[in-house]
């Protein structure tokens, strides 16, 4: 059996209390009883992991480890980590600056990076089982990453028999404070269901317009005109533009299964398109007071 020498012994100590061990030592046959961890940086850190978004379509499964970094000895928890590689989900909610070891983490589905000073995101075109990215607070701006991871999870299941395998393709990312300019590489994310990029500078979303998104954010952008969504589309049925410059909202017209609409804190002055919408919840006071209000 082969035992695990770990250099940070507090990080060890709660991989053992997750597992419900003394002070026998850990093998590899032991940490691969977990599947999910979470690393956090306070107390209040894990109540802030958005196990699921207000659309409601972002559905995150809680960590089998939660370790809280005040209890590491010397920060060399980081380096523990490598032994994890057969994780499936995995939420670092601490500080880091070198990411680079995800790379050998193939089985993730799920990952969350919050406060991260990492700038190579390349590793993430190796994690083709990846179906839930979150980022926040990073520097995340080529999306091309994306893009190709995307291509190459379509490669993979056009080539397998395995009909389970559209459940390991990207269909939810969130990259919010991450200095975004240019959205267009999501366009490969054929299976994308939400996407949330707010706090960038995106000012144009035409891109992912032919998406199979069902819920869209881009809170607090650059987006003033709308004028690219010039025909009809079907899927999206959330759309958040709040913390925008837009005037004119007479083209979400074409957005024919919109269901839930919040554009607050935009310079829009008429809203009567909205009338020839179907909006069940919205943030409007002026629109229609019999419908719900979200």
């Amino acid at each position: 059996m082969g035992f695990i020498e770990f250099l940070d012994k507090g990080f060890e100590s709660a991989v053992k209390t997750a597992l419900g061990m003394g002070k026998e030592r850990l093998s590899h046959k032991d940490v691969a009883r977990l599947d999910s961890i979470l690393i956090c940086a306070s107390a209040n850190m894990y109540l802030q992991v958005p196990w699921q978004s207000e659309s409601g379509a972002f559905i995150i499964h809680k960590p089998g480890l939660c370790f809280n970094v005040l209890s590491s000895e010397h920060g060399l928890w980081k380096s523990d980590l490598r032994h994890f590689s057969h994780l499936k989900a995995l939420y670092l909610y601490a500080e880091t600056t070198d990411l680079s070891f995800l790379c050998d983490f193939t089985k993730l589905s799920e990952l969350h990076v919050v406060d991260s000073r990492h700038k190579d995101w390349s590793f993430l075109g190796e994690l083709l089982n990846l179906r839930c990215l979150f980022v926040q607070n990073a520097s995340l701006q080529d999306l091309w990453v994306l893009g190709e991871l995307a291509i190459k999870q379509e490669e993979i299941a056009a080539r397998s028999s395995d009909p389970f395998l559209w459940s390991h393709k990207l269909e939810f990312v969130r990259l919010i404070h991450c200095g975004i300019q240019n959205m267009s590489p999501l366009a490969e994310l054929k299976w994308l269901a939400e996407l949330d990029l707010s706090h960038n500078e995106i000012s144009d979303f035409s891109s992912v317009l032919d998406l199979p998104l069902y819920s869209l954010t881009l809170r607090y952008n650059r987006l003033s005109d709308l004028s690219f969504i010039a025909r009809d589309r079907w899927h999206l049925n959330y759309l958040d533009l709040r913390h925008n410059q837009i005037k004119d909202i007479s083209p979400l017209v074409h957005l024919v299964n919109l269901s839930k609409l919040y554009v607050g804190h935009n310079p829009i002055t008429d809203y009567s398109v909205l009338n020839q919408m179907p909006i069940q919840r919205h943030d409007v006071d002026s629109y229609n007071p019999r419908r719900k209000r979200g």
